[in-house]
Parts: structure tokens; sequence; C-alpha cells
């Protein structure tokens, strides 16, 4: 609803909308997972507060950096990707869980001992699925030095960064620094403890 409502504003301010609500599903799952949930007055208060997207822009990300969230729902996977100075949002047809289980086939491919005869598929794999997740932010992607990626559900157990971007060889670990968050809120919150330590 988030996504086409109210039709008379932007595309990117509703995109907007949507990862900011995304923002508070998160950071609330997140503090579930990690505490007690009678105990929520013993967190720091800052790890609760959910981020948005400008917040993110102006005061989080640093020059060079891009943040990728990535949420899997039941028919689609909403990739949101944002620098500084840059907002993007698409969407991927995920019929069925299809592009979720190539995720986890690759995931469990990985896992594996290597094996040199099985080193093409591999890189094949991380092509292609580089190729579906990032071709619409593929140049974002090159024009940053770090990455912090924030993968849900059955994609945060996917190497994510050995994918490769669109326009590049390696995986993304070669030319990038790559950093797995749980969330948009647990970046700026260790970015604030850093800034006040």
């Amino acid at each position: 609803v988030l996504r086409v409502h109210p039709a008379a504003t932007s595309a990117e301010a509703r995109n907007r909308r949507h990862f900011d609500f995304l923002q508070v599903v998160i950071s609330r799952t997140l503090l579930e997972r990690i505490t007690d949930p009678r105990r929520f007055d013993d967190i720091d208060p800052a790890l609760a507060l959910p981020v948005t997207s400008v917040m993110m822009q102006s005061q989080v990300l640093k020059p060079g950096e891009c943040f990728v969230s990535v949420n899997a729902g039941a028919d689609c996977i909403y990739v949101f990707a944002m620098t500084r100075d840059d907002f993007r949002a698409s969407v991927i047809d995920n019929p069925r869980g299809a592009v979720t289980a190539r995720f986890r086939n690759y995931a469990r491919l990985n896992a594996r001992a290597p094996v040199k005869e099985a080193r093409v598929s591999v890189d094949a794999a991380a092509a292609r699925l580089g190729e579906i997740l990032l071709r619409d932010i593929a140049d974002m992607i090159r024009r940053s030095s770090a990455i912090h990626a924030a993968l849900d559900a059955s994609l945060a157990g996917a190497p994510f960064e050995t994918l490769a971007c669109p326009g590049e060889d390696a995986p993304l670990l070669v030319s990038h620094d790559v950093v797995r968050v749980p969330g948009a809120a647990f970046l700026r919150y260790l970015r604030a403890r850093a800034a006040t330590a």
C-alpha cells in the first residue's frame, strides 16, 4: 500500500515511506531478538529508535558508502539502496519464492568444501544472482568503496559479499569493503556510539 498510495506523491516519496516503515519493523524485531521483551528499559534507547532514509543520508552514511537493504516478501523482494547523494528502490518478482530459493541454494553451494570443478558453476551463480539483486543499483555499488548490507529473512544466510555486481568481474568483497548489519538502525547506533566514545 505504501508503494502505491497516495498516487499524487512522487514514487521516491512513496519508496522512502516504505523504507522508513520497514525500518520500524526491523528495529523492533532486532530488539526482540537480542533482549528479553519484558526488559526493554535495560536497552540503550538509541538502539530502539528506527532510522529514516533522510537520517541515513544526512547523518549516518559517509562519503563513498552505500547502504543496501533487501527485504523478501511473499512474492517479491524489495531492494533499497542509498548513498549520501542518491536513494533508489526496486522490486524483484519472486513468484512462489523462486528467487529466495535460488539464494538458499547458493548459500548451500558456498557452504560446501571447495571443489575445483565446481568453481565455474559457483562463479556463474554469483554473477547471475548479482544481476538479479543488484542490477537496478549497480552504478551506486560500483561508485562506493564500502557497502553496508542488511538482508532479512531467507536472504540473510546467503553470502552477499561473494555476489558479482553487474559491470564488475570479481565478487563484491574484492573491490569493496562489505559489512553486514542487521538493519539501518543498528548502523546508526554503532556510528553514534563511535562518535561519543
